[in-house]
């Protein structure tokens, strides 16, 4: 009788030693391929655990696979934005090119011909010369804005304040910018007090962004008009309408895309939208809890709004 009671004993234990030891061994050799293919686990074919079972090194192995999921994942991430970080400096690198060429070759012009060219000549180079230096000093003042923003280091800082008065100061600053373009540009409050609480700095600059967006895409007299509503909620939604050429229904979903270029862009601009303006717009707003929303038809304008609650 304790001979079988020790048979049957040893018999156990070859089968825990089994059960637990050939798990253990295929786990630790999944462990090795893994690193030495740098973490990479597309040319490793790892097990399928059992994550009811109770024998503990197959909770491991199930740990394990979660881990390496989640690190492709985020190595798939890094790998898009990396992609979409090169490309970025790729067509940044060209709209620098553009106007840095420009103001060089107008500068060259002056500097070897200036006895050839007539007083009318000159101003006409220097003006160009200066319209391309704003051009350039714009695009980079944006390039480093976007990255600072994106870099999560971004603090938001609220206070209390009436929308109004700020919106009225805006519209004042782009007043001058909108009689030289023969623009009506108007601000129709719902009432002439509403206190929100807020970034004000961020939400000057999208406000700002969203006026300057709509006068380059406004014809000459058009109309910009800034709302300021109160929602159901007890927020406001803020909004700037024009009656500019509009976007194409087929283009709205990229617009706020860095580097997208809407097709009515050429057309209407002197100088070539740069497109980092509403993407800046988009990702401070977020900051804000928010989101901006456009609705546009091509031939009649386009409208953004968005909310402070």
């Amino acid at each position: 009788m304790i001979v079988i009671g020790l048979i049957a004993l040893f018999i156990l234990m070859l089968w825990l030693f089994r059960n637990i030891t050939s798990p253990l061994r295929l786990l630790n050799k999944e462990m090795k391929l893994v690193t030495e293919q740098g973490f990479n686990r597309s040319n490793v074919a790892l097990s399928h655990w059992r994550n009811d079972a109770k024998n503990e090194v197959h909770q491991l192995g199930v740990i394990f696979t979660d881990m390496m999921s989640h690190i492709e994942r985020q190595f798939n991430q890094l790998q898009q934005v990396d992609s979409q970080r090169k490309t970025l400096l790729a067509e940044i690198s060209h709209d620098l090119r553009t106007p840095l060429t420009s103001l060089y070759g107008y500068l060259e012009t002056l500097q070897l011909n200036k006895s050839e060219l007539t007083p009318e000549q000159e101003q006409v180079y220097i003006a160009t010369a200066l319209r391309n230096s704003c051009q350039l000093r714009q695009l980079i003042d944006q390039v480093f804005e976007l990255a600072h923003i994106e870099s999560g280091h971004v603090k938001v800082i609220n206070e209390r304040f009436n929308l109004v008065e700020v919106l009225y100061d805006i519209v004042e600053k782009f007043a001058l910018k909108a009689q030289q373009h023969n623009i009506t540009l108007v601000f129709e409050p719902e009432t002439h007090y509403m206190m929100v609480e807020s970034d004000l700095n961020k939400l000057e600059r999208i406000i700002s962004n969203l006026i300057d967006n709509a006068l380059r895409h406004t014809p000459a007299n058009g109309t910009i008009v800034l709302c300021a509503l109160a929602i159901n909620n007890g927020g406001y939604q803020v909004s700037v309408k024009d009656s500019g050429v509009g976007i194409a229904s087929e283009e709205l979903a990229n617009i706020f895309n860095a580097r997208f270029q809407a097709s009515n862009s050429a057309k209407t601009s002197e100088q070539k939208n740069i497109g980092l303006g509403l993407t800046i717009s988009q990702k401070l707003c977020e900051l804000l809890g928010s989101q901006i929303s456009v609705t546009s038809k091509l031939g009649v304008g386009s409208e953004f709004s968005f909310k402070l609650v």
